[in-house]
């Protein structure tokens, strides 16, 4: 049995990128008997650690600051005390798992660490001089993690190749392990076909709490560009706090603006759409994207690592510029496919994403992760 010690505090277990992650990871541990979960479970002892956290979340969700894009500065290994670092310490573990935060002390154990590792150029235009600066340290930090006990999650083949001249022999404990997604059923074949055949309306839908980051403005010029140039009816949704500040949604009977939305009501109208655009300036993965493509939705994304091995390369999707009228001319595209093709597209995506993203693949991926992760143990 391989236990594995979950590095998150207890009262923010659950939150992962709009995906529960104690759900998930229990998930793992029920698949597969030979793995067993240790998480903290002292909340008092979780909040020295992360009060500076817990003050940002206030003051964000009161709308006194934004929130901040880390990526503007470039990236580097965040370096802390394990979460709730006495009580964790004296449990019994093999491996420690963490998600892009580098244990202080792990007492030897391998880490399975999940790492974003990303040019600030292939980011921004113009990235700063203290974003490159910060890139070559995390690159450094990296290539030192490399020497020690672990596996490291990078979520993408463009970043393992980032790090494989720099890393070298150690190049496999690098992985590319997909978002665990346990509840996530894609549609059948015929559900697919009956959504997009001799459809009156096309329902697009946009999904991210940071509007701006994900590119709504961007989107709302396109979309109304685009509706203008074709005769098909077509509606945009809009689900969204808008978290990183206010967009202003134009007075527009097919723009319908839903604001938050619970996980379950948002896969029940992923159901029912046709197309999904977000076309983020800057986005690590994208797990909405997956959750279209089982859905059977035509996916719209930027023309980005690790979008664009997500779409496999514009096979099931469509990759776009980061501009109004690139994306115009995509969104006209896409709403003016017969619906032979658009279900051809449909269809490409949900077997992408059965081949590479099922919870029954992905799963075994971790396993795997985490038996290589804990063979390097030596205590």
């Amino acid at each position: 049995m391989i236990k594995v010690l979950i590095n998150c505090p207890s009262w923010h277990i659950g939150k992962n990128t709009d995906i529960d992650l104690q759900r998930k990871m229990t998930c793992l541990e029920h698949s597969f008997t030979d793995i067993s979960l240790v998480y903290p479970q002292s909340k008092f002892l979780s909040l020295a650690p992360n009060i500076l956290k817990i003050i940002s979340f206030l003051k964000r969700k009161c709308g006194l600051i934004k929130a901040k894009n880390e990526s503007e500065n470039g990236w580097s290994l965040r370096v802390q005390p394990l979460y709730n670092e006495m009580e964790m310490l004296s449990s019994e573990f093999d491996i420690i798992y963490s998600q892009g935060i580098l244990p202080q002390r792990s007492l030897g154990k391998p880490l399975l660490l999940d790492l974003y590792v990303m040019k600030p150029e292939d980011v921004y235009v113009n990235p700063s001089k203290q974003a490159e600066e910060r890139f070559n340290i995390l690159l450094t930090q990296v290539e030192r993690l490399a020497q020690y006990p672990g596996i490291y999650n990078l979520r993408s083949d463009y970043a393992i190749g980032l790090l494989k001249d720099r890393v070298k022999d150690n190049a496999w404990k690098f992985r590319n392990l997909p978002f665990l997604l346990p509840q996530l059923t894609p549609l059948s074949v015929e559900e697919i076909k009956r959504k997009h055949e001799n459809t009156d309306t096309l329902e697009l839908v946009f999904c991210g709490a940071q509007s701006i980051r994900k590119g709504l403005p961007l989107l709302l010029e396109a979309f109304l560009n685009a509706k203008h140039k074709t005769q098909k009816r077509c509606r945009l949704h809009i689900i969204s706090s808008m978290s990183d500040g206010k967009v202003t949604i134009p007075d527009d009977s097919d723009i319908v603006l839903h604001g938050e939305m619970s996980h379950d009501d948002t896969m029940e109208l992923f159901r029912q759409s046709h197309i999904y655009i977000m076309p983020s300036h800057f986005e690590s993965f994208g797990i909405t994207y997956l959750e279209a493509m089982a859905n059977g939705m035509i996916v719209i994304a930027r023309d980005f690592e690790p979008q664009r091995e997500i779409l496999n390369y514009g096979e099931c999707g469509f990759l776009t510029h980061i501009d109004v009228e690139n994306l115009t001319v995509i969104i006209t595209d896409v709403i003016t496919m017969d619906d032979d093709s658009r279900t051809m597209m449909a269809l490409k995506a949900v077997d992408r994403f059965k081949i590479k993203y099922s919870y029954e693949v992905v799963s075994e991926q971790w396993r795997k992760a985490i038996i290589d992760c804990a063979s390097q143990n030596n205590n």
